[in-house]
């Protein structure tokens, strides 16, 4: 019996998160692979098509216990664990690109150019 594909993996969540934490995932997701938004990259449809699957299954509470047992009682050797996965290489490295500035980045930025507004507007 094979092993069905690991959908916490493709998403990049853990077993126990909540409905909500799915559905953010899976925007996420959807935002780094989406066909449309990357028209260059080759494997996006095939990447995509792997993301609304997870999605698909996980978001229904039926259909994510049903894969849950089908997960548990089949048992992989761990040498299998590494071939059974191959695709968790390819999400792995676009996820980890340069992030940006963040919230706090973002604000003390508006803030120095604020100030540097106000600055040229006041004379000294």
């Amino acid at each position: 019996m094979q092993a069905p594909p690991d959908y916490y993996g493709i998403l990049g969540i853990p077993r126990h998160i909540s409905a909500y934490g799915i559905r953010r995932a899976y925007v996420r997701k959807s935002w780094q692979f989406h066909p449309d938004l990357h028209r260059n990259d080759p494997n996006s449809s095939s990447i995509m098509s792997d993301i609304n699957a997870a999605y698909t299954t996980l978001s229904d509470p039926v259909a994510r216990a049903e894969y849950d047992a089908r997960r548990s009682t089949v048992h992989i050797r761990p040498s299998q664990r590494q071939a059974s996965s191959p695709t968790k290489s390819h999400y792995r490295h676009r996820t980890s690109s340069k992030k940006g500035l963040g919230v706090f980045g973002t604000a003390l930025a508006m803030l120095s150019r604020l100030i540097g507004y106000v600055a040229a507007i006041l004379p000294l």
